[in-house]
C-alpha cells in the first residue's frame, strides 16, 4: 500500500461488522421517499440512474471523438 498511497495505512477489520457499519455511514446514498409502492419507486430510481449513465457514456464518446479529431488536425 505505501507505494500506491504514500502516508496511508491499511487496517483489516475482518468480521468486526459493527465497525464496518459505523464506517459505511460515510458512503450511504441519500435516502428517498418510496411512498406507498416501494418497488415502483425503486424501479423509477433505477431507470433514472440508467438514463443518466447512458447520457454520460454518450458524452464521453463525443468528447473522445472531439479529442481524436483535434489530434488529427481536423476542426
Amino acid at each position: 500500500m505505501p507505494e500506491l498511497w504514500p502516508g496511508w495505512t491499511v487496517e483489516f477489520w475482518q468480521d468486526d461488522w459493527r465497525r464496518h457499519l459505523r464506517a459505511s455511514v460515510l458512503f450511504r446514498p441519500a435516502p428517498f421517499e418510496a411512498g406507498e409502492c416501494p418497488r415502483a419507486a425503486v424501479l423509477v430510481r433505477a431507470g433514472e440512474r440508467r438514463d443518466a449513465r447512458v447520457r454520460h457514456r454518450t458524452l464521453v464518446a463525443r468528447l473522445g471523438t472531439v479529442q481524436d479529431r483535434s489530434r488529427a488536425g481536423e476542426p
